[in-house]
C-alpha cells in the first residue's frame, strides 16, 4: 500500500509543483531560470517543495518496490535499489541548491548555484536510467506486477540513458514517460495490495 501511495501521490504533487507552481522553465537559459526563482522566492519555494518533494516521494516508492523485490530474491531489484539511493541524495541536494538560489541577493551567486543544480540532471538521468532498467527487468522476470509496468520502466530507463548519451531531445519523451510510468506502477501496486 505504501509503495503505491508514494508513487501515485508523489507523481501528482510533483506534476502540480513543477508544471503549475515552479516559476522557471527548463527550456530557458540557466541565468533566466535563476532570475525567475529569485523574482518570487515564496512561489519558487512552494514549487520546489512540491516538485522536489513529489520526486523524492516517487523515488522512495521505487526504492520501496525494489527493496521488497530484493528481499524476495530478485538480484536485478537489489542492484536497482543500490542505484536508486543516490537519486534521493541528488534530489535533496538539488532542492537545497535551488532554495539557496531563491534566497540569493547576488545574481552571480544564484547563477553559479543554479548551474550546479542543473548539472545534477546528468547523474539523475544516467543513474536513474540504469536503476529503472534493472528494476523493470526485475519486475519482468519475477512477474510481481503487470508486464506493461515492467515494459514502461525498461523503456524509461533506456530513454533516460539515451537522452544523456545520444540526444538530449529524448528528454522531452523520457520525463513524461517516467511520470506516467510511476503513476502506472503506483496504481498497479495499490490494486495488488487491495
Amino acid at each position: 500500500m505504501l509503495t503505491g501511495l508514494l508513487l501515485v501521490v508523489g507523481t501528482i504533487v510533483m506534476v502540480i509543483g513543477w508544471l503549475g507552481v515552479y516559476p522557471a522553465s527548463p527550456t530557458d537559459s540557466t541565468a533566466k531560470q535563476a532570475a525567475d526563482l529569485m523574482a518570487d522566492p515564496s512561489i519558487s519555494k512552494l514549487g520546489m517543495a512540491m516538485g522536489f518533494g513529489g520526486m523524492i516521494a516517487m523515488i522512495m516508492g521505487l526504492l520501496h518496490l525494489a527493496r521488497g523485490m530484493a528481499n524476495a530474491g530478485s538480484s536485478y531489484a537489489t542492484l536497482a535499489s543500490y542505484l536508486i539511493m543516490p537519486l534521493l541524495t541528488l534530489m535533496v541536494v538539488g532542492l537545497s541548491l535551488e532554495w539557496a538560489v531563491a534566497d540569493s541577493s547576488s545574481d552571480s551567486a544564484a547563477l553559479a548555484l543554479m548551474a550546479i543544480s542543473l548539472s545534477f540532471n546528468t547523474g539523475i538521468m544516467l543513474i536513474g536510467g540504469a536503476a529503472f532498467l534493472l528494476l523493470g527487468l526485475g519486475i519482468l522476470i519475477s512477474k510481481n506486477l503487470n508486464i506493461i509496468g515492467a515494459a514502461a520502466l525498461i523503456l524509461t530507463g533506456v530513454l533516460f540513458i539515451l537522452a544523456r548519451t545520444v540526444s538530449s531531445q529524448l528528454e522531452d519523451i523520457s520525463w513524461p514517460l517516467f511520470f506516467l510510468t510511476t503513476l502506472l506502477l503506483g496504481i498497479l501496486s495499490l490494486r495488488k495490495s487491495s
